[in-house]
């Protein structure tokens, strides 16, 4: 499971408005893929691999209007543990 995870961190915090948005606008994609907003950040279930799926980078930038980067979520941890 831990590498179908990965985590898109926004520059500012996600506009609610734009979330709830961004939610029911990803319900038109027939997806295995899931994801869950937080504050600053979407946690993103990819079943097929990161590069398959329709919730990129570009696609949460654009709905959110917001800037971003995207990690797997292994990449975070051996970040983390470079600074431990």
């Amino acid at each position: 499971m831990i590498n179908e995870l990965y985590v898109t961190i926004f520059k500012h915090k996600i506009n609610r408005n734009l979330g709830e948005d961004l939610i029911k606008d990803s319900k038109k994609f027939n997806s295995d893929d899931k994801f869950l907003i937080f504050e600053k950040e979407i946690y993103l279930i990819c079943k097929n691999g990161y590069h398959k799926t329709k919730f990129n980078n570009n696609y949460f930038e654009s709905k959110l209007d917001n800037t971003a980067t995207t990690r797997s979520f292994k990449t975070l941890l051996n970040i983390k543990n470079l600074l431990i």
